[in-house]
């Protein structure tokens, strides 16, 4: 496909393929609609680049928008919802930008909800940008490829930097394995609150809020972490994080949980756990270890130094 193609204001329905964009370079599809695919709604893959604006994805049998084998993507002001597979699938050493503007670099929300798998998955070496997007409801098929959480993180990198509501998925609002996560980031010069709240509708007993293992690397800042299903914040399996200025309120579970090697650094401004239905921190093994500001911690400390 040639470079600096514009597809505008194109309604797309049924047939096996919505909208794909195979190496071609800014590529920009917007005020579109895609609906009722037999595969993917929107797919960019071998080496393409481009943006997705004001567009309506759904109902799709695969992901909604896939940015596949190498791509890289921006998708802004959309609504991805109803598809089988994930709202927006990034694998594969692919790269996305998911509600951040790269002109004005402004949030440009996206909603992206009920979606059959997670609401955005990123896998095998990908990396995304995150920001200000409601990401609400998905994970309603039981088994799902990639999770069902809001965000599902494997292998890969992924920067949730602010502004972005995850609530009301049906596994964990944010899930990581082996993966780099960071939860509000400032270095951008926007917001870097991000709410995380009601998640795990299934009641699955290992979700909850935020649940991180297999080595993971997470540093959270300024997030309210609330109400949730579960554990607030889970680190497993010899994952790691950094936590500051965060709120981990009125969770059904521990507040904080550590297990099998997990460690945690609480740096000030303190964190705030309180209300939760078990412990503020808890340690379940002799293995797993928290250090730093335990001033906002309620409900019990049950943890070892380092």
């Amino acid at each position: 496909m040639a470079p600096r193609v514009v597809i505008d204001s194109l309604t797309v329905t049924g047939g096996l393929s919505g909208i794909a964009v195979s190496g071609a370079d800014r590529m920009s599809v917007r005020n579109c609609i895609v609906q009722n695919i037999g595969s993917e709604g929107i797919s960019f893959f071998h080496g393409a680049t481009g943006t997705v604006d004001n567009c309506t994805v759904q109902n799709a049998g695969r992901n909604g928008i896939a940015i596949i084998h190498g791509a890289t993507a921006t998708v802004i002001n959309s609504t991805i919802s109803g598809n089988a597979g994930a709202g927006i699938h990034v694998p594969s050493g692919s790269s996305a930008r998911i509600g951040i503007s790269p002109f004005l670099f402004a949030y440009a929300p996206n909603t992206i909800s009920n979606n059959g798998s997670s609401g955005i998955s990123v896998a095998n070496g990908s990396a995304a940008l995150i920001g200000g997007n409601t990401i609400s409801g998905n994970g309603i098929t039981s088994g799902a490829l990639f999770g069902r959480s809001g965000i599902f993180v494997l292998y890969a990198n992924a920067d949730i930097v602010g502004s972005n509501t995850i609530t009301s998925n049906a596994g964990s609002g944010v899930s990581a394995q082996g993966s780099g996560i960071l939860i509000g980031d400032p270095t951008f010069g926007l917001s870097t609150a991000n709410t995380i709240t009601g998640n795990n509708t299934s009641g699955a007993g290992f979700e909850g809020g935020v649940l991180e293992f297999l080595g993971s690397s997470l540093d959270i800042r300024d997030a309210t972490i609330n109400g949730n299903t579960g554990n607030g914040v889970t680190l497993s399996t010899r994952s790691s994080a950094r936590m500051l200025n965060d709120t981990v309120n009125s969770n059904t579970g521990h507040g904080i949980l550590l297990s099998l090697g997990g460690g945690l650094l609480l740096h000030s401004p303190a964190v705030t756990a309180a209300g939760n239905g078990g412990s503020g921190l808890f340690c379940n093994d002799g293995e797993a270890s928290a250090a730093g500001d335990f001033s906002g911690i309620s409900g019990g400390v049950i943890c070892t130094g380092f």
